[in-house]
């Protein structure tokens, strides 16, 4: 059996706090088919709403959004992106 490793990529991202919508209206808007739609509240937690390539997603508080290096943006819970991603200096 042969193995592989994912190859290093390099992504822009910015976790979502349910306060940050200003900054991620710049960094998640694209008029495009993926991007920032917005937000709505949930049981009184305000939700983001994104638009990826698998349709209409909605992003807790602590979710990231991700933005590819083919410029389409999908969100990534804060575990799983603990585990995969580290800051680049």
């Amino acid at each position: 059996m042969a193995q592989y490793k994912r190859k290093p990529v390099v992504i822009d991202a910015i976790q979502w706090t349910g306060d940050n919508y200003e900054e991620m209206s710049v960094f998640a808007y694209t008029p495009g088919e993926t991007g920032m739609g917005g937000w709505q509240m949930k049981e009184d937690v305000k939700y983001l709403r994104l638009h990826t390539t698998s349709g209409l997603v909605l992003c807790a508080p602590t979710d990231w959004v991700i933005k590819n290096p083919s410029g389409q943006f999908y969100p990534c819970k804060n575990g799983p992106f603990e585990k995969t991603y580290e800051a680049v200096d």
